[in-house]
């Protein structure tokens, strides 16, 4: 019989999450999948939800948001992840190509000439944006270059006073070897031909190149802007991966296998990997930080790590087997609860109005925090889940 309820009560919820998903035609699909997104090559096209110039912020995110994608890469192969996320939690998006050099933009390899003029047009752009939206200030999300280059503009061209944060996805902070240079343009068709001198911005992000000592002289920030660099001990691009991290008090530096050991994210599959994402939506608004949608990405992956383990012990006794069972069952519970109880709240606020939690929520969210429970008996104390999900749990 509880079997039976706890079936209803799921059906109940999953058909309001289903109406609700009906409802919100203007939800956009975000793409988890570098191999999808970066086939969105393109030298004009804007990613999904970015580049409307009528958009005015919000007061839940009053700051206009501008990627900032990276060496070989465009705007729209990108951006197929981050754009349409952001857009979903109510921002508005902005886009830029930039750095196109001897003719490769046409082909969408941008970010490939000088650096300094690619701060320029970034520049230009975000003075664009602030005219047309009325903000007073921008968030910048880069990745690789795209994390780095906006530095110059902030130092050198009077950036400071309009960014509020600046994100970097493996940014190319300290520089980086040719090996790893070449390694990237390696992943886009065609730009191997652009190595050497047809790639200014190649020679300007090696270590110790004179664009890089000059950057990072006097210290890695200015004052008045956060940072935070999320990177992968994997990036096999910006090598060592720590030369992507920087130092100064209003930093932070997010490892992503110290959120969560299997993700095997590495520099390509950054802006498309979602526990990063979760990150940027974090840093970009620190006071909601997506503590929970992170968690429940890790659950995810732990959860398909117990399937892929069990069958490699044959011999594991009884007690081990029923607990590796009980954590993997678990982890699948309360990532279904978080999910239906997400789309059920978003049903009963945006569609029936109602600010207040049904009863079939509230019991449902009593049976997920029951689970949890029990997933903590098994897995270990809140501490060890802190350290294990990258953020904070209490009692």
């Amino acid at each position: 019989m509880r079997h039976r309820i706890l079936g209803l009560t799921i059906a109940a919820l999953a058909g309001a999450a289903m109406l609700a998903s009906t409802s919100q035609a203007s939800e956009l699909p975000v793409i988890y999948n570098g191999a999808l997104g970066y086939a969105h090559v393109s030298s004009t096209a804007s990613p999904p939800g970015a580049n409307n110039f009528a958009c005015k912020p919000s007061a839940a995110h009053p700051r206009p948001v501008i990627l900032v994608h990276g060496t070989f890469a465009d705007m729209s192969d990108s951006w197929q992840a981050l754009s349409p996320l952001l857009y979903n939690h109510g921002y508005c998006v902005f886009a830029l190509n930039y750095g196109s050099y001897a003719g490769a933009g046409s082909l969408g390899i941008y970010a490939t000439g000088n650096i300094v003029q690619s701060a320029e047009q970034l520049s230009s752009f975000v003075n664009r944006v602030l005219a047309a939206t009325g903000a007073g200030q921008v968030d910048l999300v880069g990745h690789s270059q795209g994390g780095m280059m906006p530095r110059y503009y902030l130092k050198s061209l009077g950036g400071a006073s309009k960014v509020h944060t600046l994100v970097g996805l493996a940014p190319s902070n300290h520089g980086t070897t040719l090996l790893g240079l070449a390694t990237l343009a390696g992943y886009f068709p065609g730009a191997i031909a652009f190595l050497g001198i047809l790639c200014p911005a190649c020679e300007q992000q090696t270590a110790g190149s004179s664009f890089i000592t000059s950057l990072n002289s006097g210290g890695d920030t200015v004052a008045g802007v956060s940072y935070t660099v999320i990177e992968s001990i994997y990036d096999e691009v910006v090598t060592p991966y720590t030369s992507a991290f920087l130092s100064g008090s209003n930093v932070k530096n997010v490892n992503l296998q110290k959120q969560c050991f299997l993700d095997g994210g590495e520099h390509l599959s950054m802006p498309y990997d979602h526990i990063a994402d979760a990150d940027v939506l974090s840093a970009l608004d620190p006071a909601h930080p997506e503590a929970l949608h992170r968690m429940r990405l890790a659950f995810k992956k732990y959860r398909y790590a117990a399937e892929l383990l069990l069958p490699l012990f044959p011999k594991a006794t009884e007690e081990t087997t029923k607990r590796l069972h009980a954590f993997q069952t678990l982890l699948g519970t309360i990532h279904d609860c978080d999910m239906i109880l997400a789309d059920a709240a978003s049903f009963r606020r945006n569609i029936l109005g109602w600010k207040k939690e049904s009863a079939l929520e509230i019991a449902f969210r009593a049976f997920r925090e029951k689970s949890f429970g029990e997933f903590r008996e098994i897995a270990g104390t809140d501490g060890r889940l802190s350290r294990v999900f990258g953020t904070v749990f209490r009692s």
